[in-house]
């Protein structure tokens, strides 16, 4: 009761059994916890549910007592506990959010010396009241009321007192947007334990029933006994989370079941940056960010749990798309977002090492000889000619004795770039092995073939190896025998094609090299046939 500063709380026989079932339930939740012992916040509500078992036996003392001196006596042993109980609901609630934990153990030694002051000029107010005006006992006995009147700085150490509990409350709302499913839940539950002892007693009042303090917190501890056992609080703490998500290389959205992002980790900015071009995430949409990447938005607005690969920048990254669902409904999604591009950089040099020839960077002979084969079968299906040269240098081994091994190697090289312009329009070139070379050209048939071949031949007789070295230039001509077959019989087999080419090509190499010689078809059986010079 209050007026004038007067505060009034009532004690009466009748109340010790609600006051010893509130100290009860505060008491198992005390033991309880000691079964989260990793948890941060274990700590803290240890504490709290211990301060208020005692707040509640406290209660009975006072009530118990008949003299004012005594009933006084445990009026301000209550004051511990009720007054440093919402110092460390604070310390829960700062853990549970993740705030860090030196900043959550600096805030609570600062208030602890707060209300350990309090504490000092509380039991020492007899010598200078700064705390109380008055201390009365209307009544007689265990039935006596302890009529209290608080001074103008004992009230600011009350208003301070619930203040702490509205900072709480605060938190909460504040970080509720930014979880979801369970935890919302938690934020929820916690809420309503700290706003309790606030409304219970005008409740209580209003039905024409008076409670003390410590009963009015027996829906507090119910309602956290509840967290306890039906969602996990303690077990599954945010602040565990918040620490795992900020040390994750992977980017990390977490989206609302309106699409729009309610909290990133620290990866996911500058991935967001390169992915989408900006890095302001938190309370704008997803698909905002995903406007220059339509798949990527049909892959969110699909729903299901999946994950996909993406190009941009320069970058690869793998989107994995998680929804969170709570009773089979959507209530939010969590995107993982992992660059892998050095990866696909592995991937992609172990892709060319085992297709590509390691000096020239052309198809080695077993990719080439696939390729070919592919080649073989879409001309059956489709109709289209196709045709194939191998190539070899000549004399080359003389290069090699004449000139080194490296000067050898930057022959090799120069043809192949030679190659790699004759098949721009269409085909594809390979380094069977040694000196020899292969192409192979779809769509075309075997007089298309020979020109396309007389055009390298001679563009080589043009273009020689031509290099710098200490000072000086020097040159290399070197030329090339090449032997050319079409596929004309759609039931011949990739070894009778090839071989038929490598006939042709011995053919121009025994005729005096440097020439290109055009399997020609007679009565069923192709024939070499030299095409001269």
């Amino acid at each position: 009761m209050k007026d004038r500063g007067v505060y009034e709380m009532i004690l009466k026989g009748g109340y010790p059994f609600p006051i010893l079932l509130s100290c009860i339930v505060f008491f198992i939740l005390f033991l309880l916890t000691f079964r989260f012992r990793k948890s941060p916040e274990r700590i803290f509500f240890t504490v709290t549910t211990a301060l208020m078992s005692l707040q509640g036996l406290f209660s009975i003392f006072e009530i118990l007592a008949v003299t004012l001196e005594d009933k006084l006596f445990w009026r301000n042993v209550q004051q511990i506990p009720l007054y440093y109980s919402p110092v460390m609901i604070l310390g829960v609630i700062l853990s549970f959010i993740g705030i860090n934990r030196r900043v959550v153990v600096r805030s609570v030694v600062i208030l602890s010396f707060i209300m350990l002051s309090y504490w000092i000029l509380l039991f020492t107010d007899p010598l200078h009241h700064l705390i109380r005006v008055s201390a009365s006992l209307e009544g007689n006995g265990q039935e006596g009321v302890l009529r209290l009147e608080r001074t103008h700085f004992g009230l600011l150490f009350f208003i301070f007192e619930k203040m702490m509990g509205l900072w709480g409350l605060g938190l909460l709302l504040l970080n509720y947007r930014k979880v979801v499913g369970t935890q919302r839940t938690q934020h929820v539950l916690l809420m309503i334990a700290i706003l309790s002892p606030f409304f219970v007693p005008e409740l209580a009042g209003f039905m024409g029933i008076k409670v003390t303090v410590a009963v009015s917190m027996l829906p507090s501890g119910l309602l956290l006994f509840y967290a306890l056992y039906t969602y996990n609080f303690l077990q599954v703490p945010p602040m565990v989370k918040e620490k795992v998500l900020e040390h994750m290389t992977e980017g990390i959205l977490i989206v609302d079941e309106q699409g729009m992002i309610i909290d990133a980790n620290p990866a996911a900015f500058p991935i967001m940056a390169s992915l989408a071009g900006d890095n302001k995430l938190k309370g704008t949409q997803l698909l905002t960010h995903l406007k220059d990447h339509p798949t990527l938005q049909a892959f969110y607005n699909n729903g299901n749990q999946d994950e996909m690969e993406v190009e941009s920048s320069g970058r690869h990254w793998a989107v994995r798309f998680i929804p969170i669902q709570i009773r089979f409904k959507r209530t939010g999604s969590l995107l993982i977002l992992t660059d892998i591009t050095e990866r696909k950089v592995y991937e992609n040099e172990l892709i060319k090492k085992s297709t590509l020839d390691g000096l020239t960077n052309l198809y080695n002979r077993r990719t080439f000889l696939e390729i070919l084969d592919t080649a073989m079968n879409e001309s059956r299906v489709n109709g289209e000619s196709v045709s194939l040269l191998l190539i070899d240098l000549d004399n080359f081994k003389k290069i090699n004795d004449n000139h080194g091994h490296l000067v050898g190697d930057r022959v090799l090289e120069h043809f192949a770039g030679l190659m790699r312009d004759a098949v721009r329009s269409g085909g594809a070139v390979g380094r069977i092995g040694g000196e020899e070379f292969a192409m192979v050209l779809p769509g075309a048939n075997g007089t298309q073939a020979y020109q396309a071949a007389e055009q390298l031949r001679l563009r080589l007789q043009q273009e020689p190896l031509r290099w710098v070295s200490m000072g000086s230039e020097s040159e290399i001509a070197y030329t090339i025998s090449i032997g050319v077959s079409e596929l004309i019989d759609p039931l011949m087999t990739l070894e009778v094609w090839y071989h038929h080419a490598d006939t042709c090509l011995y053919v121009s190499k025994n005729n005096g090299r440097n020439r290109t010689t055009l399997a020609q078809s007679e009565v069923g059986v192709q024939v070499p046939l030299d095409q001269g010079k």
